[in-house]
Parts: C-alpha cells; structure tokens; sequence
C-alpha cells in the first residue's frame, strides 16, 4: 500500500460527472458557477465577484445513496485539498451532496489536527475531519439545504 490513494482514468471520469450538476445547482441558487480553469485546478468557481475555488468529489461508497450522510465525519485528505475553497461531496446517485466549508478545514489544518488512517487503498494516509453537523447537507433533486445556519439567502460565501 502506498501513502496517497493512486487516481486512475475510471476515478477521474466518475468523479467529474458531478461537476455539472453542482454547477447547475449554484447556479439555480442565485450563485455564479462556472467550469474551473484548468485540469489540476478547482473544479467548479464561483465566478461572482472575486473568483472562489469549489472541489466537487463523488463518493462510490453505496452505503449512501439515500439523503442521510451516513459516517460521523467527513475525512478530508490533504491531496484534495489543492487550493483552499469550499468542498462539495457528492453522493453515488448524485442525489444529495454534502458541503464542507473552507472556514472548518482551514481551521483544522492550521491547527494541525491531522488525523492518520488506513483504508483499502492506503496506508496511513493524512485527513483533517470535519463533524457531519458542520456541513450543509443538500438534496439535489428539490434543491432543499436540510441544515440553515450557514446558509444565507442562498449564497455560499
């Protein structure tokens, strides 16, 4: 096992079917989205003002492919987070989606709580968690934030 999970094609594919969705969804929430600017950059941006980096993830886990987030916290490993912005994690159907704020995972990292763990693809690979009670979980289908206190009149920054 290797210390970084290794991306194939198959990953890469699978995952950016996400991003226009996401996109649509900012979008139809008064919010400005467009395509990021290059391959290893953000994946969505928001374009309103100045411009904001948006990572999009979509989990293969089948275990949730309904509306509740199934795990305690949301593991963010350091190799997603390529530029500081707001993480957007997709569910396998693409029916409900789970925001993370760049406030939570900046301020773990700068307060060095780096956790350690192994999973099937790798060994002791490096995270910051995040509470599921933290992040905005979202439907995708009637577009309802299900957790408002960070959500204000639609606008994510």
């Amino acid at each position: 096992m290797t210390a970084r999970k290794q991306i194939t094609q198959e990953d890469y594919d699978y995952g950016r079917q996400a991003e226009p969705f996401i996109r649509q969804f900012l979008n139809d929430t008064n919010n400005i989205a467009r395509d990021g600017d290059d391959q290893y950059g953000p994946d969505v941006i928001l374009a309103e003002g100045i411009p904001y980096p948006v990572e999009v993830e979509r989990r293969k886990a089948a275990s949730w492919a309904t509306g509740k987030f199934p795990w305690r916290t949301v593991n963010i490993p350091e190799r997603r987070w390529k530029k500081p912005g707001h993480l957007i994690m997709c569910n396998s159907t693409l029916t409900w989606c789970i925001l993370i704020y760049r406030s939570d995972v900046v301020a773990k990292v700068e307060a060095g709580e780096w956790v350690f763990k192994s999973n099937r693809y790798v060994s002791q690979e490096k995270f910051v968690e995040i509470p599921k009670q933290r992040c905005l979980h979202i439907d995708l289908i009637d577009r309802t934030p299900r957790s408002f206190d960070r959500w204000v009149q639609g606008k994510l920054l």
